[in-house]
């Protein structure tokens, strides 16, 4: 390409997606658990890799907390969480109400 030319940008729009679109990616197998990805606010979001100078304290943590929770309530390490219906953030850890998240993940209220 000559010096004198230079490439126009254009800036498109961008579509948001909401959970049962992000959910319906995963279900046919777009996005996978290798791909270390997250919906955040309708975006998806690559995750930072987790060294041994997190996950350590991660783990101390979630030992800790475990021992002092009731059994109305669980710790879930790393596991996403239902927030709004544009977000599926996975924290280092979450306290939900104990009960079956085999169908779907915990959301505000949990």
């Amino acid at each position: 390409m000559p010096a004198t030319m230079s490439m126009a940008t254009v800036e498109l729009p961008q579509r948001l997606l909401s959970i049962k679109e992000y959910d319906a990616m995963i279900e046919a197998g777009i996005l996978t658990e290798d791909d270390k990805v997250e919906l955040l606010e309708g975006r998806i979001v690559a995750m930072s890799p987790s060294g041994p100078s997190h996950a350590e304290p991660i783990s101390l943590l979630n030992e800790l907390l475990v021992k002092q929770l009731d059994e109305s309530r669980q710790v879930r390490p790393q596991c996403g969480i239902e927030l709004g219906e544009r977000s599926v953030p996975e924290p280092d850890l979450a306290i939900v109400h104990r009960r079956g998240y085999r169908e779907r993940h915990p959301n505000d209220p949990d």
